[in-house]
């Protein structure tokens, strides 16, 4: 496998990494990811009076695959342990969640809608779908 030249960008220097860029893979995950949004907003409820039905959870189910296959190729060329690859996506993950999370309060105590907080803790936790199968519930899975 041929290697990439890589520019870091603390120091300016350049690394050769043999971490292949597939960048057909990231546009493919970037589509995806956009079909999921979609899904989430109703677009089927727009589609289907035209004829059209997405197949969105088809959408998660890829994006899912895929991500898993870059995280695994990431893990394997960059010699990394699990620990530090578990750190990482946790400190660039971790601070989207909580933030959503925290306008996500902001905003039912805006509306006077009556906040949850043992979900609040839950969600704050990552805890929230620990013993929660869908249909269990009730409450119908997400797309």
């Amino acid at each position: 496998m041929s290697q990439q030249c890589v520019i870091d960008r603390r120091g300016g220097s350049v690394a050769h990494s043999p971490w292949p860029k597939l960048q057909s893979i990231e546009e493919l995950r970037g589509l995806l990811a956009l079909l999921v949004c979609l899904g989430h907003l109703g677009l089927n409820t727009v589609a289907v009076q035209v004829g059209l039905y997405v197949r969105f959870r088809l959408a998660v189910d890829l994006f899912f695959v895929l991500s898993g296959y870059v995280l695994t190729l990431n893990y394997h060329f960059h010699q990394r342990t699990f620990l530090s690859l578990l750190v990482g996506r946790v400190a660039r993950l971790y601070p989207l969640h909580a933030l959503t999370l925290l306008m996500t309060v902001c905003v039912f105590r805006a509306t006077s809608k009556p906040v949850d907080w043992n979900a609040v803790w839950q969600h704050a936790f990552l805890v929230h779908n620990i013993g929660d199968m869908a249909g269990l519930s009730g409450r119908r899975a997400c797309a």
